[in-house]
């Protein structure tokens, strides 16, 4: 399957709270230029996080299509980076073909990240023709990257596209060893191994939300980042057609969704070293330092 086949959504329609409050109360003021910034738009090593992902995928000379879902209040910016790095003509075509405004306004009437993705499914037509009680084969994968996340500079991007296309799953998602002090954090993922063509495989039989160290003896971390196959798609709009109307918990988290398709479906882990996850100011200085160190 080449790039054409393949599309990438960033969701970027979260609103940062815990950096915003951090940028407000840090007594130094060397980061209030940064106030209100949208984390996907946040400069690492002078370049914003979205365009190091951008050239990632572009750099074997095919590129998916790449689409961004964002709120309302950070719209505007995503008009102004497209302008600067498209030009102002480029720009507006791509604002208008690549960008979808959830309409949120605040953090308080955000729509979750679930809801978020089955929307731009649907915005940029993504979702699976079905056919004889399965999908049409013309139907497209998604690659799905939470704004806030770069990984190692020994994470190859195609590589894992290739690898997740090979396997037999719905869903394919990235596992990092993390800390007892991060379990509360993350998803954490439970795997078995198995035999998949002669290669060990790891399946994943559960994903816990911020557990915490004693809830689980696992500590495969799961950042947000997804490549789900046309089934998957289809499930996530079935999964939100149930779950939406039951409240935010079940929908902003989209670990929620990854956990209740494991439960249903073939997902598979592929390892990868560590990633860089901006939460707070500090994870944004240490992101900012290592992005600056290993260009």
């Amino acid at each position: 399957m080449g790039a054409q086949r393949l599309a990438v959504l960033f969701l970027a329609a979260g609103y940062g709270t815990r950096l915003q409050k951090d940028i407000s109360t840090d007594f130094s003021g060397a980061y209030l230029h940064l106030l209100g910034l949208c984390k996907a738009l946040l400069p690492l090593a002078g370049k914003p996080l979205l365009e190091h992902w951008l050239h990632q995928l572009s750099n074997d000379g095919s590129t998916p299509n790449s689409l961004i879902v964002c709120n309302d209040s950070n719209y505007s910016q995503f008009e102004s980076w497209s302008a600067t790095l498209f030009g102002s003509e480029a720009g507006r075509l791509f604002l208008n073909e690549k960008v979808f405004n959830d309409g949120s306004i605040s953090n308080e009437s955000r729509l979750g990240s679930c809801v978020d993705m089955a929307r731009a499914v649907k915005h940029f037509n993504l979702l699976p023709n079905p056919i004889n009680g399965g999908v049409s084969s013309d139907s497209k994968d998604l690659l799905v990257i939470a704004g806030d996340t770069l990984f190692l500079k020994d994470f190859n991007v195609h590589e894992f596209i290739r690898n997740a296309q090979k396997l037999n799953g719905d869903c394919i998602v990235i596992s990092t060893v993390i800390s007892d002090e991060l379990t509360k954090k993350s998803g954490i993922l439970e795997i078995v191994e198995e035999d998949v063509d002669g290669e060990i495989q790891c399946r994943v039989v559960k994903l816990l939300e911020k557990p915490g160290p004693k809830a689980t003896k696992s500590r495969l971390g799961c950042p947000a980042f997804y490549y789900l196959k046309p089934n998957a798609i289809r499930l996530l709009d079935e999964y939100v057609a149930i779950y939406e109307k039951q409240g935010l918990e079940f929908v902003d988290a989209c670990g929620k969704f990854i956990a209740w398709l494991a439960e249903r479906s073939i997902v598979y882990a592929i390892p990868t070293s560590g990633r860089l996850d901006i939460g707070g100011l500090s994870s944004y200085i240490e992101a900012d330092s290592y992005m600056t160190n290993n260009e």
